[in-house]
């Protein structure tokens, strides 16, 4: 009933809608519109009342909820069917343990995250109400060897989304950071489940800082927020409806044409290694190298101090520049 209500006076938004109207609407009584309404309003929704006119919505809370995700969901596949949590371990395992009974597209949003992890299982920090921590799930036909582009073109939409929405100097930190004025604002996680050469399902996971206010110890060399960046809250739901677009139109163009380049000259032009001498960590060594390229396959290739040079697979290695994280 809440989301009827919410749908209707979201409709209607540029005006006031009488009680009566939306009991005739929903089949109820005026007291249970009523009710609802004061429901609304502890959540956080600003409705006016007036005896007269009736209830118009003027404001939503910070909320990433499925009511507000499914009213406003852009896209034709990607989070047609989402899920919602208060809390949760990881939004990658609950997605990745029931691939098999989800359908494809399926939006896990989380406003906290306890066992949230990075590449190479590095801890992320997921505080609660300050970010968007989710994972999507795909089901291409691609082979396994095409899955990793998935990380490419996931940060290519999220360049697209962070450059549009607001302005900042945004760069991909090969293969799966994105950073604004040199620091992590958001890690991208792509787990893959295979069977006979054929990919199963593809767990996209990202992390998104997007209101934390301040970072502390280590973090805060090498993290930042958008929030940080802009000097003000951004719009949770407005970021991620428009991110979904991005990463639909690049997928659309991956899976149905096999069109990889789109996204791979966003990560290119956007590239924050390309061009410069970074250290290489594989295994319990680190060599320094310059990175010249990102290949068709999305691959860094890299120069060697003797000349050589060397295609990276993404998960090889970890990457740092010559002052630490980038």
């Amino acid at each position: 009933m809440d989301r009827t209500i919410l749908e209707f006076l979201k409709n209607h938004r540029t005006e006031y809608v009488s009680g009566q109207s939306m009991s005739k609407h929903m089949g109820v009584s005026r007291t249970a519109v009523w009710k609802h309404i004061n429901e609304l309003k502890k959540r956080g929704y600003q409705i006016e009342s007036s005896s007269r006119k009736g209830y118009r919505l003027i404001a939503e809370p910070d909320l990433l909820t499925s009511d507000e995700l499914s009213l406003g969901m852009p896209t034709r596949y990607l989070g047609q069917n989402v899920i919602c949590f208060e809390t949760i371990g990881s939004t990658n395992n609950y997605i990745k343990d029931r691939a098999d009974q989800l359908p494809e597209g399926t939006l896990l949003v989380s406003e906290e995250q306890k066992a949230g992890r990075g590449r190479l299982g590095r801890e992320w920090t997921s505080p609660s109400g300050k970010g968007i921590w989710m994972s999507l799930l795909l089901k291409p036909e691609i082979s396994p060897q095409g899955a990793p582009k998935i990380t490419q073109i996931a940060a290519a939409a999220l360049v697209e989304t962070v450059k549009e929405l607001y302005g900042l100097d945004v760069k991909v930190k090969w293969p799966n950071d994105i950073v604004v004025n040199g620091r992590k604002v958001c890690g991208i996680l792509t787990e893959m489940g295979s069977e006979l050469g054929r990919v199963s399902h593809i767990v996209l996971g990202i992390g998104i800082n997007a209101n934390i206010e301040s970072f502390g110890g280590e973090l805060a060399e090498k993290a930042t927020s958008l929030k940080i960046e802009k000097g003000h809250a951004i719009d949770r739901k407005k970021f991620l409806f428009y991110f979904l677009k991005e990463l639909e139109s690049l997928l659309d163009r991956f899976f149905g044409e096999g069109d990889f380049e789109p996204a791979l000259n966003i990560c290119r032009r956007y590239s924050a290694v390309i061009g410069k001498r970074v250290w290489i960590n594989e295994k319990n060594s680190s060599v320094e190298v310059l990175a010249t390229g990102i290949n068709n396959d999305g691959e860094l290739v890299v120069q060697y101090e003797d000349g050589s040079v060397k295609a990276i697979f993404s998960g090889e290695v970890s990457i740092r520049s010559e002052n630490g994280y980038i």
